[in-house]
């Protein structure tokens, strides 16, 4: 077992041993005991700890006297893995800290290796990461930053009457070398204002062209008596279950096919009226079309004439085993009414609109979770940008930068949205700008009109209010309605929960017949970002190895013994 582990560091990146500063050093986490030595060129950090397997080692340390004042920049450069390391690092982080008064100004890097890495600015600190670096793999790095943040006598620095950045230069017109460049200044804040207004022109002008296709006002009175199926087919390009379910069965009890029968709780007030059942009757079967007609034999099982459908939701709703489901041949029921809700659209040529939005809504799920993954991925790069921003005193860059962000995000949502939203089927345009005037009178908070009085016209409002799914928006209106008849509307509402209640439960039903009940009882890359640094920041990576930095001499090494 090793007793001890080492960290060599080259006579070419210290002065004396004691310009190597040592602030702690821990094993796996733990802070160990260590003390530096001469080990004849070399120095030395020596830790007295070490463990079976793989260690994890923190070194923090300065190297003082190490900066080099050159004509335009100051330099450091030194070692961060020695060429002669007997073992391999599983993952080096290395990190260079400059002095706060180098905050906002110029500065560029290099990281000489064999084996690319990654490297990033966090604040004023480079980070540099390499995974698996084999034994003999040299990793030095040199860093050019403000000549006037360096507060150093000349005698304490190295001065050099040259050009610091025409050598980085020179290096990397190799072509092993490879350079990440930031922004050369900040962007103006007319280009951040731009970003946001750009986005929010689109979004007005798409808003004022959907306002301007709008060809009549808004209409509470229902344009025609077609099938709810029909109508939803059309304005909302789908046939969604639930809601088809429920309108069909409250427009045969407007129709007078089915009678409802409301009990109420013994005891109670006419006035405080609650709700216990909702009986069902059936009185007539003729004239029903096949899609009613599956409703009909959904709701009354074996030739019943008679329902209680709020137990009888309860009962589909109690099932836990698919031979209890199967027994209520619910799932055959439920799809015969799917399978003749999808013929009435193809018998009015209203098929291919809802196989269209089906697809657009497949195709901008699809975009919608590329972009968003791709703000995510470079999330991280937008925040570096704001602390820059703010960290160079720009609350007005910064504050554009977010607001363009946002109105970025709200024109690409809103482009999906309406990539996603019903179009209107092709020669039934004016159908569905009639039903589409029906719809906005539904949902909006007060109607524009005196309201109608007769209780059959509120009742096939709720009909198609309900297969438009903005039924809960007529409960807006019984306020304007008197008492009487916003009581009877309220009642007939009533059985469209019930509906719902139902049909949730008859779906659930289906699904444990065929299933059983499941439910039982119940980056970053490489390169510069923006940091502390402001004006001009780059960095980069050559692959040959130590090039002009390492000069040929003798590395430092490290392991255990």
């Amino acid at each position: 077992m090793y007793e001890e582990g080492y960290r060599s560091i080259r006579r070419e990146d210290y002065d004396t041993l004691d310009s190597i500063i040592i602030d702690s050093v821990t094993v796996n986490g733990q802070a160990v005991d260590f003390y530096k030595q001469l080990n004849g060129d070399n120095a030395e950090i020596v830790w007295k700890r070490t463990y079976h397997g793989d260690n994890i080692i923190e070194l923090n340390y300065t190297l003082r006297q190490r900066v080099e004042l050159w004509d335009d920049y100051a330099r450091i450069c030194y070692e961060h893995f020695g060429a002669n390391w007997p073992v391999q690092a599983g993952l080096l982080e290395a990190r260079m800290t400059l002095p706060e008064a180098s905050r906002g100004k110029n500065m560029h890097y290099q990281i000489y290796s064999a084996k690319l890495g990654n490297t990033y600015i966090d604040d004023l600190t480079i980070v540099t990461t390499l995974d698996n670096v084999p034994s003999g793999n040299y990793v030095g790095g040199c860093y050019l930053f403000a000549r006037e943040s360096i507060n150093a006598t000349g005698n304490d620095l190295l001065v050099v009457p040259q050009s610091a950045m025409a050598i980085l230069k020179e290096e990397r017109r190799s072509p092993d070398s490879i350079e990440f460049i930031a922004p050369e200044k900040p962007a103006p804040l007319d280009l951040y204002l731009a970003i946001i207004f750009i986005p929010l022109a689109v979004l007005c002008l798409l808003f004022l062209k959907n306002r301007d296709g709008l060809k009549y006002p808004e209409n509470l009175l229902p344009p025609s008596n077609s099938s709810p199926v029909a109508v939803t087919a059309l304005v909302r390009n789908e046939l969604p279950e639930k809601d088809l379910l429920a309108a069909t069965i409250l427009d045969l009890v407007k129709r007078g096919n089915i009678d409802m029968v409301e009990l109420e709780k013994p005891g109670e007030e006419a006035a405080r009226i609650k709700r216990e059942r909702t009986i069902l009757l059936l009185r007539k079967e003729e004239g029903l079309k096949p899609h009613e007609r599956a409703v009909v034999e959904l709701i009354f099982d074996n030739d019943k004439k008679e329902v209680d459908l709020d137990q009888y939701a309860k009962d589909l709703k109690n099932l836990r085993s698919a031979r209890a489901a199967r027994a209520t041949n619910i799932e055959k029921k439920l799809k015969k009414f799917r399978d003749e809700i999808q013929l009435v659209p193809m018998g009015k040529g209203l098929h291919t609109a809802c196989e269209d939005r089906s697809l657009r809504t497949a195709l901008a799920a699809i975009v919608g979770s590329f972009l968003f993954f791709l703000f995510i991925s470079f999330l991280s790069p937008q925040v570096y940008f704001l602390k820059y921003h703010l960290s160079m005193g720009n609350s007005l860059n910064a504050i554009a930068f977010s607001l363009g962000l946002v109105a970025d995000l709200g024109a690409v949502a809103y482009v999906l949205f309406r990539f996603m939203a019903p179009q209107p089927p092709k020669g039934s345009e004016d159908d569905y700008e009639r039903w589409k005037a029906f719809e906005r009178a539904v949902r909006s908070s007060r109607i524009k009109e005196y309201p109608p009085s007769s209780v059959v016209i509120w009742e096939n409002i709720l009909v198609y209010a309900t297969a438009l799914g903005a039924a809960d928006r007529v409960k807006d209106h019984l306020s304007e309605l008197d008492t009487i008849l916003a009581d009877r509307i309220s009642r007939f509402d009533d059985l469209r929960l019930s509906s719902y209640s139902f049909a949730s439960s008859a779906i659930y039903a289906s699904s444990v017949s065929k299933y059983g009940d499941w439910g039982g009882s119940g980056g970053r890359s490489g390169g510069s970002s923006f940091g502390g640094f402001s004006s001009f920041s780059s960095g980069g990576w050559s692959m040959g190895g130590g090039g002009g930095f390492s000069g040929g001499g003798f590395s430092g090494g490290g392991g255990f013994r």
